[in-house]
């Protein structure tokens, strides 16, 4: 990965729910905003967050089904990050 940054974050929980919270310097870099969606891919190396561009959310509901199918898929794993 090229002109890669690595930065430490802590998860945050609020009720049920756990964030990971992004930087307005990084928002600004990508080009993001609170409203924008992101893909979360997820292995045995890691978690990777990317950008979508609007133009692959023409068919939200392909990406819900897909978000929801890599939730179902890594639950254990997302839990596990919880409990660190």
């Amino acid at each position: 990965m090229r002109n890669s940054n690595r930065e430490e974050r802590k998860l945050i929980q609020f009720g049920n729910d756990v964030y990971v919270l992004l930087s307005s310097e990084e928002l600004k870099r990508f080009n993001l905003d609170s409203t924008d969606h992101v893909m979360v891919s997820t292995s045995d190396e890691g978690i990777l967050i990317q950008p979508l561009s609007h133009q692959n959310l023409d068919d939200s509901s392909k990406f819900e089904d897909e978000i929801d199918r890599i939730m179902n898929e890594h639950d254990e794993t997302f839990k596990g990050l919880v409990d660190r």
